[in-house]
């Protein structure tokens, strides 16, 4: 093959994929601003105006973003392929009344969680304390080691898979409690092997407590549930005698529909 017709399929190749990264940012500032101009984004991702520009309208063009005066904001289409991408998950489809039972069981807040790219990804939430905002709407996206199902999915890994977890993202302090010593959480994810649960106290938002457990996914894939709830009305034995053993419960109903 001619060499330049190969130099230019890799200047092809690399255009495209700089191409996405740069679509991708722009969407993720827009998520993270909610509304912003093109001046905006530009200083945000770094791209220059008129590529930005450029961007804004292909995605308007094709209904992932709209404008509103001088502003952008993501459209509803996102909403259809996040949806999508849920409902393909088996553990989506059978988590879904199990939850509802753990969150009318408990009074509080239960969550769904899988883990990918090192990090906690919620499916799901049903909240039913009226005074506390459902704060894992907010964050989407947790670290592990900050929060009770984080640390529920730590249960099920190695040591070594521990390690490329903390290599990859850390052990950043988001609250007055969060462990941030990889030996002291190493020794807290012990302590939760041998209970068969993991606490979350005020170590991803103060105020904030929650109990979760691992779930064993036929697929080999990491997954738990949670229950969480203001720190205020709750007491530690509350917690590990009434609060826990129905969130085992839970974990192991959907362990078990995920096996039929």
């Amino acid at each position: 093959m001619d060499y330049w017709l190969l130099v230019s399929m890799s200047h092809e190749n690399e255009t495209t994929v700089r191409s996405v990264d740069r679509a991708l940012s722009i969407v993720e500032q827009l998520k993270i601003l909610e509304q912003a101009g093109v001046t905006e984004l530009a200083e945000a991702t770094d791209i220059p105006p008129s590529t930005v520009h450029n961007y804004l309208q292909t995605f308007k063009q094709r209904e992932y973003v709209k404008k509103s005066g001088s502003k952008y904001e993501l459209a509803n289409r996102f909403i259809h392929i996040g949806d999508f991408a849920k409902h393909r998950l088996p553990i989506y489809r059978v988590g879904k009344p199990n939850l509802v039972w753990l969150a009318d069981e408990t009074g509080q807040t239960a969550n769904l969680v899988i883990e990918e790219y090192n990090r906690a990804i919620y499916l799901m939430s049903e909240n039913r304390q009226q005074n506390l905002r459902n704060y894992s709407h907010i964050r989407r996206r947790e670290y592990l080691h900050t929060t009770a199902v984080g640390k529920a999915i730590l249960m099920m890994m190695s040591e070594e898979e521990i390690d490329d977890v903390i290599e990859s993202e850390g052990l950043v302090e988001q609250a007055s409690n969060t462990i941030t010593s990889r030996d002291e959480l190493l020794e807290d994810i012990e302590h939760a092997r041998d209970r068969g649960y993991a606490i979350n106290d005020e170590e991803n938002t103060d105020g904030i407590f929650a109990v979760g457990a691992p779930i064993e996914n036929p697929d080999g894939s990491y997954a738990a549930v949670s229950v969480s709830g203001l720190v205020s009305r709750h007491s530690l034995e509350d917690i590990h005698q009434t609060l826990a053993p129905r969130v085992l419960e839970a974990a192991k109903a959907i362990e078990v529909e995920l096996r039929t």
